[in-house]
């Protein structure tokens, strides 16, 4: 949405699980749009992650295809397109004042998966980015700094990220349910009803499509069972199967201010969360460099995991002031 040719910031939102770009930001995008973002300097793009709704799906079967690797490559795909497309624009109309990728700046806004997505590529490609923008997420390493007397919570609360691991498409049948109406896949982190019928059609219409359930679930495989095989692979001597394990490697191997976000950050964070101790706010506020502490925050809302739907005015304020701020 917006002026590609004139647009001086892209608003790249990155959706979460089980959400689709669509259901998860309505609130964010109809805020930017009635209040003419995408007529004044703005260029908003949410694309449905890959294996979600009507994305390619690569392979199912081999679950390093979703490893956060993946993923991260992904985005830096779509941003430097998104820069090539405007460069090819400006130079075939022959526009006087030519602009460069430099003049386009991105802030980068995820949210669940979507956030993990964001914090990683913000560790590794901070030259990309203005700001960025987490919610509900923690920082990747965060959860290694967790207090022990809240780390039986925090796994109480991971109930389903062990469930995902089971074969034999175990939790797929579950999730999809016996009437297959997914009715668990929607409300697994919802204390109370927060989308309209519309937008749980929408998602009962995304999780029809082929392969589309066990594709997301594969995020998490990729997270846990598998990188505990390469764990063991690694020790046997035998070769990698990830196309880019720098950017986990990186972040688990180095510390100090090398692994520290080093662009603008704003957090923010439901108290009620069902599924992320609020511990872990805090803790991922530390990993924000120093030098942009002071143009960073930490919100905290009386809300569940998805707080741009429950609190969407506050946060779509907060947005609009942290993405206008210098």
């Amino acid at each position: 949405m917006g002026n590609l040719q004139k647009s001086k910031y892209l608003l790249l939102f990155l959706h979460g699980f089980p959400q689709t770009a669509s259901t998860c930001f309505y609130h964010q995008f109809k805020f930017l749009q009635n209040n003419n973002y995408t007529e004044n300097d703005y260029y908003i793009l949410a694309p449905d992650l890959r294996g979600y709704n009507q994305s390619d799906k690569p392979d199912i079967n081999n679950v390093y295809n979703y490893d956060i690797g993946e993923l991260v490559m992904d985005v830096k795909g779509l941003i430097n397109y998104f820069h090539k497309k405007k460069m090819e624009i400006n130079n075939n109309n022959n526009n006087n004042e030519k602009t460069t990728t430099q003049e386009t700046k991105v802030i980068l806004i995820g949210h669940d998966w979507g956030g993990i997505i964001a914090w990683f590529y913000a560790i590794h490609f901070p030259q990309d980015l203005e700001k960025l923008i987490i919610l509900d997420v923690p920082y990747p390493n965060a959860i290694q700094n967790i207090s022990k007397d809240r780390i039986l919570s925090q796994m109480k609360r991971s109930w389903y990220v062990f469930l995902l691991q089971l074969g034999w498409n175990i939790p797929e049948r579950y999730f999809i349910g016996s009437d297959n109406n997914y009715n668990r896949l929607i409300n697994m982190f919802i204390e109370k009803p927060i989308m309209n019928k519309y937008d749980t059609d929408l998602l009962r219409i995304a999780f029809k499509e082929k392969d589309s359930i066990t594709a997301m679930f594969n995020y998490y495989r990729a997270m846990v069972r598998e990188s505990l095989v390469h764990v063991i692979r690694k020790k046997l001597g035998q070769p990698e199967l990830r196309r880019f394990p720098e950017i986990v490697d990186f972040v688990q191997q180095r510390g100090g201010e090398e692994i520290k976000v080093k662009v603008p950050t704003l957090i923010f964070w439901g108290t009620r969360d069902v599924c992320i101790e609020e511990e872990l706010a805090d803790i991922s506020f530390g990993f924000i460099h120093s030098n942009v502490k002071n143009k960073s925050k930490l919100l905290k809302y009386d809300a569940g995991h998805f707080v741009m739907i429950e609190k969407y005015e506050e946060v779509n304020k907060e947005i609009a002031d942290f993405i206008k701020m210098d």
